[in-house]
């Protein structure tokens, strides 16, 4: 076996391809999934398109890190984190009021 890294390469690229259409189609569903629930006015589905919002956001947070750091890395799953629980916060505020 080389030490090139070549299969690290191959490994990061077929990742970033799946994390695109990833992102692309969660972010295209939390279109979809807004406008809806805003002209329904249905919490349900306003829920929803924030969950796709957030699984968005992680996969272009996952694409940022592929190949960096595991300091890097442990960063990322920590504003992951974060992020869902922060848009968390935000339906159950609409959920109560």
């Amino acid at each position: 076996m080389s030490d090139c890294g070549c299969q690290f390469e191959a490994k990061n690229k077929a990742q970033r391809k799946v994390l695109r259409i990833l992102f692309a189609a969660n972010a295209a569903m939390f279109i979809v999934g807004i406008t809806a629930g805003t002209l329904a006015r249905s919490t349900a589905l306003v829920a929803d398109s924030l969950d796709m919002l957030t699984d968005a956001a992680v996969f272009g947070i996952s694409l940022y890190v592929i190949g960096k750091s595991q300091a890097k890395k442990i960063r990322a799953a920590f504003l992951s984190g974060l992020f869902q629980t922060i848009l968390a916060s935000f339906v159950l505020v609409d959920v109560v009021k």
